[in-house]
């Protein structure tokens, strides 16, 4: 009896030791993008790298890729592509759409050769050692009809971590851009005739064609209104005219009648 009773306080007391010695939840998202310009000639694929690492952590972090920004007509995809992958977590079977996991590491001292398939090992500032981690090939094809010039793409990745139930419990995410410019891969250089004053006229004028009706629209309807004005200023002008008239009449009768009132008295005064 009592030694039953000694196995159910040791269990209790390493029960309790579990608890208590587990450590806190560390997540870490660590990434290196190391080059954001790329030069690419039209038809013609370019692979970039993004790597992820987690070396300051204690849970393990699931990786989600996406292409937010890029010209509608690239392919833009990644190596390894989005699967899904089953994992267990305290216990239980957790489904999770990613890219790539990244297991908590430390940093060696020696740069393995080679290195596993899918990892490198990184060196940065301010770090001991070589950093484990995981590679992501990002393939940015152009088709042949791309026009020469500038564009941007964008490539948008989500960690997540998942906790003792099964459920993610904290998420991070961040943005990785690249600067592509599009341009001939041979060297070629001419000088161009200098253009006419007709040719530059021509030049400016050309993207105005296409909104030539709407300004014949505009042109009529603007007419329409100066025409209808000009004729009320008419209207107005005629009808001030014939009230001018109106009261010069009538001036120059009362004016008449008056002369004809004095006339009348003169008249009368000399027959006195």
């Amino acid at each position: 009896m009592m030694k039953g009773k000694i196995l159910v306080v040791l269990g209790l007391v390493l029960l309790l030791a579990a608890v208590f010695a587990q450590e806190p939840a560390r997540f870490n998202f660590g990434t290196m993008q190391p080059t954001r310009g790329v030069v690419i000639e039209p038809g013609t694929e370019a692979v970039e790298t993004l790597y992820f690492y987690n070396i300051y952590g204690n849970r393990v972090t699931h990786v989600r890729l996406i292409v937010s920004e890029a010209p509608g007509s690239w392919d833009v995809s990644f190596e390894p592509g989005a699967a899904v992958q089953t994992f267990e977590v305290s216990g239980q079977e957790v489904d999770s759409l990613e890219n790539v996991f990244v297991e908590p590491t430390e940093t060696v001292a020696e740069r393995p050769d080679p290195a596993p398939e899918g990892m490198t090992y990184l060196k940065t500032g301010g770090i001991d050692g070589w950093i484990p981690a995981k590679v992501v090939k990002v393939k940015i094809r152009v088709p042949e009809d791309a026009g020469l010039g500038r564009y941007r793409v964008r490539v948008d990745a989500t960690a997540n971590w998942f906790g003792t139930q099964g459920v993610v419990v904290s998420k991070q995410a961040r943005s990785f851009d690249y600067d592509v410019q599009v341009a001939l891969g041979e060297y070629s250089e001419r000088l161009l005739a200098r253009r006419s004053l007709v040719a530059q006229f021509s030049n400016l004028v050309s993207p105005l064609v296409k909104y030539i009706p709407y300004i014949s629209v505009a042109l009529v309807v603007l007419m329409a209104v100066g025409l209808y004005v000009l004729n009320q200023k008419v209207e107005e002008a005629r009808e001030m005219t014939a009230i001018l008239k109106a009261m010069k009449k009538r001036k120059e009768a009362r004016a008449g009648k008056a002369r004809g009132t004095r006339k009348s008295k003169t008249s009368r005064r000399k027959k006195r």
